[in-house]
């Protein structure tokens, strides 16, 4: 499953730096490693970023053909001026993250997560500043070569899983907006001769047109080529020689077309990075757009490579990374051509995918659709059209996981079982369902159907399974032995390929050691996991435990405390323990 890494920065560059604050899990689940760190204060580099953007890259693109409206400025030497400014801010954008505050988050990133690990590496920051720095150059995202950087909202939901019957073919709306200076026409010859896509095009259009057509059929992708520049902090698209609008006063015409299946919307124009509060107001899944200015041939090549990668089945993100690193081959006509095209995605979004539909496909869609009326879910018919037809098999396992967490999440507990059952009838194997379908009967006190999903999962190979069996007999005060034999088993399998978990695992074998009577080695590993930069809650509550039953209370006090403050009571085994470090805390 996909790796979703976040990095949330508060604060800002110039005078307070940044609080960051690092989340790593799985797309559409609760994430399972959670580090704080800091970014320093830099006014140097914030100077670097508006005078490379404003002064050096602005004066060579506004000599050139790009997106925006044209302004004639004498060329002089702005290439090469480009080109050296690009340089020095890279180097001190790689400089600041190499501070003490930043380095727990790099290296816990590379003991988590293994170099074939696929990544979305998400950006969360209210400081406009934060955008505008060559992400792509840090170390780890060009060591992890499957990881794409893409800018998230601070705050939202999910976007809403769409319900509308999609065709067997791509269906794109591409807006051709004003041409003056520009040639949109070599966008439109590619759109043409894509293979697999049904587009539409509407050629300086008014904006009652791309409103009648928002409300009058489905799209999978909205597209735009054309001036565009950013007003105060909105985005505004230049439909034709007299008309301009911003994406807000597209809202609710939008908002239809989500609903209905847009997945992606392009902005294949200059200065997008004001369109993306279009990501917020409207919950577009996904967008890329361009974060300057852009010159004609960086925009259709970056188009053409995207799209083709795309048609061929290369995940969204990959997609995105290849076709914009193959544009550093033009870097020497046209500085920073890699650092333009950006996306902006909800973190749980599922990201489109494009093969074509196929007789197995529809035939599997109808006994699907059958299944999903016959079990109350009526509504999620459309969703498992556009899942197969857009997203294409591989992903339907995951698509229907995905909908059952939702179901879950709203406490619907009957009908995301059904739907989990449904997932391993089209993938038998997916180990994050069955261990789902454990968690939920062991939600609900159900432990011995419990218990037989988690080995179910476990024999999969999934880590977190030999856990949550191990917890669940330890609880009971059952097979002490096995449930201990369970978790070095997933620790091994944890420290073998560096995923996530290892504290929490070292927490539950530390639990069934203690049991055992080891507590020697129990302990070894409760300071291994407060020593470190992962907070487990239970490993508070388990050494406080352990030194209050050898009489030292006093020493266990601090451990209560913080037992406390750190556990979450909708959590069936932390409850406990909050409860006793209250009475505990209050004699």
């Amino acid at each position: 499953m996909t790796k979703l890494v976040v990095l949330h920065l508060i604060g800002d560059l110039e005078t307070r730096g940044f609080e960051v604050i690092l989340e790593v899990g799985e797309v559409g689940v609760r994430p399972q490693l959670r580090v704080k760190g800091t970014l320093p204060a830099s006014p140097e580099l914030a100077e670097r970023v508006r005078s490379h953007w404003q002064d050096h890259y602005r004066t060579f693109t506004r000599s050139q053909t790009a997106r925006i409206k044209p302004k004639l400025i004498g060329m002089g030497h702005a290439m090469d001026a480009c080109k050296t400014s690009a340089a020095q801010l890279g180097l001190a954008f790689q400089r600041w993250l190499t501070g003490e505050g930043f380095q727990a988050i790099d290296h816990r990133l590379r003991e988590v997560l293994s170099l074939e690990d696929e990544i979305r590496l998400a950006i969360a920051s209210e400081s406009e500043g934060v955008r505008q720095l060559p992400w792509h150059l840090w170390e780890f995202y060009r060591r992890y070569g499957k990881t794409e950087v893409m800018f998230s909202p601070v705050t939202g939901s999910q976007p809403p899983s769409p319900p509308g019957q999609g065709p067997g073919r791509l269906r794109i709306l591409a807006i051709l907006g004003s041409d003056e200076g520009i040639d949109v026409a070599g966008d439109r010859r590619f759109l043409e001769g894509l293979r697999g896509a049904e587009v539409t095009f509407l050629v300086a259009p008014s904006r009652q047109m791309i409103s009648d057509r928002l409300w009058e059929r489905p799209w999978d992708i909205l597209f735009f080529a054309g001036h565009s520049e950013t007003q105060g902090q909105r985005g505004c698209l230049y439909l034709n020689a007299e008309e301009q609008l911003s994406l807000d006063e597209l809202q609710y015409g939008l908002s239809k077309a989500i609903q209905r299946g847009l997945r992606l919307a392009i902005f294949n124009s200059c200065d997008g990075l004001g369109l993306t509060t279009a990501l917020d107001d409207c919950a577009i899944p996904q967008m890329i757009v361009m974060r300057e200015a852009v010159p004609d041939r960086v925009a259709q090549l970056f188009l053409k490579q995207f799209l083709e990668l795309l048609s061929q089945g290369v995940p969204f993100h990959l997609a995105v990374r290849e076709a914009r690193e193959r544009l550093q081959g033009i870097e020497d006509r046209f500085p920073c051509a890699s650092w333009l095209p950006v996306v902006v995605q909800h973190p749980d979004a599922i990201a489109p995918q494009w093969p074509l539909e196929s007789q197995g496909f529809r035939d599997l869609r109808r006994w699907l659709v059958q299944r999903l009326q016959r079990r109350r879910l009526s509504g999620l018919v459309g969703g498992i059209a556009i899942a197969m037809t857009v997203w294409g098999r591989a992903s339907l396992g995951g698509w229907l996981h995905q909908q059952g967490i939702t179901l879950y999440r709203d406490h619907r507990y009957d009908q995301a079982e059904d739907l989990w059952n449904l997932t391993l009838k089209v993938d038998p194997g997916r180990r994050a369902t069955l261990y789902m379908l454990g968690h939920l009967h062991e939600q609900v006190g159900d432990d011995e159907v419990a218990l037989q999903w988690y080995g179910a999962a476990s024999r999969r190979g999934l880590p977190q399974a030999y856990r949550r069996q191990a917890q669940m007999l330890l609880r009971q005060g059952e097979n002490i032995d096995f449930a201990v034999a369970l978790t070095e088993k997933g620790l091994s399998i944890l420290k073998q390929h560096g995923s996530l978990g290892i504290e929490e695992m070292r927490t539950t074998l530390a639990w069934g050691l203690w049991q055992q009577g080891q507590r020697a080695q129990a302990y070894q590993h409760l300071d291994a996991v407060l020593e470190s930069s992962h907070e487990v809650p239970l490993a508070y509550c388990f050494y406080g435990a352990m030194l209050t039953e050898e009489g030292l209370e006093e020493e266990a006090l601090p451990l209560w405390q913080s037992c406390l403050d750190t556990t979450d009571v909708r959590h069936r085994d932390e409850a406990y323990w909050h409860n006793l470090a209250r009475m505990i805390l209050n004699r």
